[in-house]
Order: C-alpha cells, then sequence, then structure tokens
C-alpha cells in the first residue's frame, strides 16, 4: 500500500480519512480496510497489531486511518495505544493522556471501561498509553491478553499501536498476544536490513503475519497491500 508519508508532527494533528475522506489516499486506506477485512473474515481475526522496523515511520498514522475507514464502514472499533514510551493516540483526537491502558493493567480489578474514550469519529473508541511510562507490558502478558479478549467481547476489530518491532520487548510481547499483525514502512527511509529482521521477529510469533503498509512520500498513484509472503 503506497501512501503518501507526512511530517511527523502533522501526524499528530491530521486524519486525512476524516477530514478529507473523498481524497485518493483516504480511498487507500479503503482498499487496505478490504483486505483486512477479507482476511478477518475468513480467520476471525478482531485484535491486529500495527508495528514498523524503526521509529517515526508512520505506524501511528497508519493505525488512526485504518481505525476511522473500518468505522466509516459500520465496525465497532478500538484503538490502543501500545506504545509506552513514545505514545501519540491520543494527540491525533486531541485527548489527554492521563489514564489508560498501563493503569488498567497494573489494577486488574480496575473497570477497564473508565477508560476507554470516545471520539468524534461514530462507532470509534481509544484507550490512550496511560500515566505509568516506565511499565514494561513483557512482565505482564497475562493481564495484557486477558484484557484483550475482554475488548474481543464488546468490539469488532481492535487495533493496537506498537512500538518498532526490533529490539523492543513490548512490540514482540503485544503482536504475540493479537490475532494478527501490520507493518508499516517508510518509503526510502526504512532500512532493508532492520525490515526483514522486524519481518523475521513477527512470523516468529504466535500471531499471523498479513501484510505490510507502504507510506510512500513521493506519492505514487498504485495502492498495494503485501501479503505475509512478499516485503517491498
Amino acid at each position: 500500500m503506497s501512501l503518501p508519508a507526512k511530517k511527523h508532527k502533522a501526524e499528530k494533528r491530521f486524519i486525512i480519512t476524516q477530514q478529507q475522506p473523498m481524497s485518493p489516499y483516504s480511498e487507500q486506506y479503503r482498499v487496505i480496510r478490504t483486505n483486512l477485512e477479507l482476511l478477518t473474515q475468513r480467520t476471525s481475526m478482531k485484535t491486529i497489531a500495527v508495528t514498523s522496523a524503526d521509529k517515526e515511520q508512520g505506524t501511528t498514522t497508519s493505525l488512526v486511518n485504518l481505525g476511522v475507514v473500518m468505522a466509516q464502514r459500520g465496525k465497532k472499533m478500538l484503538l490502543i495505544d501500545g506504545n509506552i514510551r513514545k505514545p501519540a493516540l491520543h494527540l491525533f483526537f486531541r485527548k489527554k493522556n492521563q489514564y489508560g491502558l498501563t493503569d488498567i493493567l497494573a489494577d486488574p480489578h480496575m473497570r477497564t471501561t473508565e477508560y476507554i474514550l470516545p471520539t468524534s469519529v461514530e462507532g470509534l473508541s481509544i484507550l490512550t498509553s496511560g500515566s505509568q511510562k516506565g511499565m514494561g507490558i513483557d512482565l505482564i502478558t497475562e493481564q495484557f491478553t486477558v484484557l484483550l479478549e475482554k475488548f474481543k467481547r464488546i468490539y469488532d476489530v481492535i487495533l493496537i499501536d506498537c512500538p518498532p518491532a526490533v529490539e523492543n520487548a513490548n512490540a514482540q510481547i503485544i503482536t504475540s498476544c493479537s490475532d494478527a499483525s501490520v507493518m508499516v514502512i517508510r518509503f526510502g527511509k526504512t532500512k532493508k536490513d532492520k525490515a526483514l529482521k522486524a519481518k523475521e521477529n513477527l512470523k516468529k510469533g504466535s500471531s499471523q503475519f498479513v501484510g505490510t503498509v507502504v507510506l510512500d512520500k513521493r506519492k505514487l498513484k498504485k495502492s498495494h497491500f503485501f501479503n505475509r509472503n512478499v516485503l517491498y
């Protein structure tokens, strides 16, 4: 899937599928949505981790826009910020990151729905990373798995924003706890060796690696969503 890359600061504010739903790039996200829907219908996948090979690859941008177009289709969506050390999901929706995922994991008896935040997109809710920045999900894998199972009973699809899949324990845990994983790479910036290493790490996990989204600063006209056997 080739999409226009945006500067990091702009990614925090602009949701093209919401603000410019008729643009060619919004249509490209709808193409990815269709591919993911076909996969989830065949395999009953509900939790999808979205990760990358390196930082600042546009992972959160891709996750947010996919969440919006899936909600526009009528899906009940939840976006989770699993990038605990560098959270960005809340910035897209102008929300405060006071309490969220890490607070729930720190206190399993807490009512999880209290920290789910609605958005201006009908059917789309978010769970921010929370206040405990130093927490490692790898230390509480069981709680995270239980939490995802709870959300599966409430939402049609759950997209999880992950840190890079290379040399990050949290990313490996999140992808392993998810039903499937998608990798975002940025054309001209993502190094091939890191992309291959990330792909290798994802395929080692228990989740299904379903494809790659390519953010292309050259603004190519063609769209591509690559299956798990191909890496661009």
